[in-house]
């Protein structure tokens, strides 16, 4: 059977369940599953077998956490190829017509939020993916995975070692983002560019909520063109007898599964709680059906993605607005910052720039090593703006550090018409999923004559096409000489950009060089555009916080029309009028930030100084409890309002930090006190500390003492620990089922020893009542945590 047939056709798809759930019901919950593919072979291949007949179409292999990066925590790097080995030979034993290859998340963020290089998570996920690929799957799904960038380098790893289609399957929140704040239809855009096959949502909610989902997404979804798939939990689990159960009947599990059908839906199956009996009962129910299915919808759209945001170029009006002050060509405050390794201008022109729909970042600066500068760019503008990016450079190393550090679909500015730049700069923007903006001259510098630049132009599409790079993606720029030097170029660019466009091809340009040397710039560049789009102008490259879509020229304008089609010889009828105007007004000044801004922000570039200076005045106390613990408890409403996201959270965490780093042994002299001390870790069996993590970094800027014992640890080193550093309250995480149990564990013993007090519970499969049955205290995030630690101490 050709599986991309089955995909192409609509024909429903049914996935087995989840392996973990039947281990624990077999009583082997507290081993690795993965190593049961080599010590208990049997075991594995009967579940895979059960799964095979109750329906399933496709069985995954049992590696969820065979990677390169969780082998080797756990002492196993070694085993990695007869792991994924052994667990291929057992899937395949089921008789089920198609085995996919398993690949797990990392269990950590990458950068700039976690301690994982894009390399290192690229590097772990292509070794397990190739060790599949060797044994001879049918294809790959990776799954569970919270965070769009993690996902990234497992696609382009598995890409580079298979052409077998590839599942990608996220794990959302109830609203529908993940971890790190990206939806649904951003993560699908940007699988989609980069070749993903199938998307797909997994764990963390039940069919109730993933029915809400598609529901809310499918119209999205279905511009797309990709099958979609589904892998919930059998709801939420519940603890009953000491036992983690999950109570939903496989009748109920497949009556919600079904109602997905309508949205087009092509691949079921199912996550935690879920079990052969599941399986068995969604197959009769689903291969009844007849499926939406959106192959046939898929739209010729442009794209452009940031973690947490998608552009529709159909929906830019009257073109794609690209800021363009993130330049050291012609800001030299920018190009003096980047040499002292300051980011305020970088943040501050990100923010002026909030009326454009992309923002262009260029670090030029030729003694500077560049692919580092901006990569670090790249990461701060992907914290502090939503705005996808305009990645510009025509240095392929530049570009390539970033296009793979950079979390969504970009704009790469540019290629041009030398063959050199073609053979490199094509490439790389097709397997990142990137549009090209194709600046039209060569290795004889820019034409001085439209029909020549369009003949650039002709070249470089030949070439794209040739290369298989999508044509809807190649924005031409004409190119504009500066008016004040020459009195036809905008006429020239004006005749570049009308030929091109009834080409059919999108045209772009970059504005501002036009109106170089003449005052008041915004005239003759907001004139400029205005004639551009009348001549369907695709993009532009300009100052977003000065550009005025013109409906009705002002006298200025009209007289700056007169200069760009050279009408006034040598601009002297403008430049009279606006000098007679008087119009001089001095540039604005910049100010400082407060310090309580300065951590809602997440500047941590200049929080040090502000503090500094701020302790000339007041004690460090009074910071704390007047600038940086408020600003802190503001992040946490916005994190909790959906304003802001983990992303947003974390840089603020890490400038409040910085601060406390600094006032802390200040505050000794003034007699301040510690809140408590907190001892914090994920339980015995999990190996996941993302959420942990933060929780802790939270904790200690709200003034704890946070005793990290890290993940894996044993309910009795916990108890040990809470002697030992006479806790106030013991925080505890879990992601996976089969460990949730070891939390009512160390509550249990922390009572034997007559040790009375708070215990707080969270991660993704932890619910309040698990919690409540046995007297913990839930907490759903890292910003609720530290407020509900705060709580429970001042009830002590």
């Amino acid at each position: 059977m050709d599986l991309r047939a089955v995909l192409r056709s609509g024909q429903p798809l049914i996935f087995d369940g989840a392996m973990g759930t039947v281990l624990m019901q077999l009583g082997l919950g507290d081993i690795l599953a993965d190593r049961l593919n080599i010590e208990q072979p049997e075991i594995i291949r009967k579940i895979h077998r059960d799964y095979a007949l109750s329906g399933a179409d496709i069985v995954e292999t049992n590696t969820f956490n065979s990677s390169l990066i969780k082998l080797k925590e756990l002492g196993l790097a070694d085993k990695l190829e007869e792991f994924n080995r052994a667990a291929v030979a057992n899937a395949r034993a089921s008789g089920a017509p198609f085995v996919a290859g398993s690949l797990g998340p990392t269990g950590k963020l990458l950068e700039p939020l976690g301690p994982v290089t894009f390399e290192e998570a690229y590097t772990s996920y292509r070794a397990q993916a190739a060790a599949l690929e060797k044994t001879g799957v049918d294809l790959f799904i990776v799954e569970t995975i919270s965070d769009i960038q993690e996902m990234r380098a497992a696609l382009l790893a598995v890409k580079d070692v298979s052409g077998k289609p590839l599942i990608c399957s996220l794990t959302y929140n109830e609203v529908g983002r993940t971890l790190t704040g990206t939806d649904i239809f951003t993560a699908g855009v940007t699988l989609r560019e980069l070749g993903a096959d199938v998307l797909s949502i997994n764990c963390s909610i039940g069919p109730e909520g993933v029915v809400g989902l598609y529901k809310r997404y499918y119209r999205d979804l279905g511009e797309l063109g990709l099958p979609l798939m589904v892998m919930p939990n059998a709801g939420m689990p519940e603890l009953v007898d000491d036992k983690l159960i999950y109570t939903m009947t496989p009748e109920n599990f497949a009556g919600l599964m079904a109602e997905l059908a309508r949205y087009g839906v092509q691949i079921y199956g199912g996550c935690c709680g879920t079990t052969p009996a599941h399986i068995s009962t969604l197959a009769r129910v689903i291969k009844k059906l007849s499926i939406k299915y959106h192959n046939s919808t898929a739209k010729k759209e442009v794209y452009f993605t940031s973690r947490n945001r998608v552009v529709r170029l159909s929906g830019c009006r009257p073109f794609l607005k690209i800021g363009e002050s993130l330049n050291p060509t012609a800001r030299k405050k920018f190009a003096e910052e980047l040499k002292a390794g300051r980011e305020n201008f970088l943040r501050a022109q990100a923010k002026e720039q909030s009326a454009a729909d992309l923002l262009d970042i260029n670090v030029g600066v030729p003694e500077l090593d560049q692919p580092r500068l901006m990569k670090k760019c790249v990461q701060t503008l992907t914290m502090v703006t939503d705005k996808p990016l305009c990645l510009d450079s025509d240095d392929p190393e530049v570009l390539e550090t970033d296009l793979r550090n950079y979390p969504g679909i970009a704009l790469v500015n540019s290629v041009n018409g030398k063959q050199e730049s073609l053979a490199k700069i094509v490439p790389l923007a097709k397997r990142y999923g990137a549009a090209l903006i194709a600046l039209t001259l060569d290795g004889k510098g820019i034409p001085a004559r439209a029909a020549e630049r369009v003949a650039l132009a002709r070249k470089i599409m030949a070439f794209c096409r040739q290369a298989g790079f999508p044509e809807q993606k190649i924005f031409f720029d004409g190119l504009v000489m500066t008016l004040a030097a020459e009195p036809n170029a905008a006429l020239e660019t004006l005749k570049t950009a009308t030929e091109i466009a009834k080409l059919g091809w999108h045209t772009s340009l970059g504005v501002s060089n036009v109106s170089f040397g003449l005052p008041q710039r915004k005239n003759i560049n907001n004139v400029f555009l205005k004639l551009l789009a009348e001549m369907g102008l695709s993009a532009a490259i300009l100052n977003a916080a000065s550009y005025r879509q013109i409906d009705k020229y002002t006298n200025a304008e009209k007289l700056a029309e007169e200069v760009l089609l050279a009408r006034d010889a040598g601009a002297k009828k403008y430049i009279a009028a606006i000098a007679a105007q008087g119009d001089f007004s001095a540039p604005r000044q910049d100010r400082s930030s407060s310090i309580y801004e300065t951590v809602i922000e997440g500047n941590e570039a200049v929080i040090l100084d502000l503090v500094q200076s701020a302790l000339e005045k007041n004690k460090p106390q009074e910071i704390l409890n007047k600038e940086l613990l408020p600003a802190l408890e503001k992040v946490g409403e916005y994190y909790a309002a959906g304003q802001y996201y983990l992303p947003q959270m974390i840089t603020s965490a890490n400038t409040m930090k910085k601060a406390f780093a600094l006032l802390k042994p200040l505050m000794a002299g003034y007699g301040a006190a510690k809140t408590g001390t907190a001892v914090i870790c994920t339980v015995e069996g999990d190996i996941h500390d993302i959420g942990k993590n933060i929780v802790a970094m939270i904790l200690e800027n709200y003034g704890f003492e946070v005793v990290d014992l890290g993940k894996d640890v044993s309910a009795d080193k916990i108890v040990a620990a809470a002697v030992e550093h006479k806790a106030n309250v013991v925080l505890l995480s879990a992601l996976l089922t089969t460990t949730m149990l070891k939390m009512k564990e160390v509550q249990a013993k922390l009572l034997e020893k007559n040790i009375d007090i708070p215990v707080m519970v969270g991660g993704a499969v932890v619910t309040p009542e698990f919690a409540r049955n046995f007297g913990a205290h839930y907490t759903a995030d890292a910003a609720g945590a530290a407020q509900l630690a705060k709580q429970l101490l001042d009830r002590i």
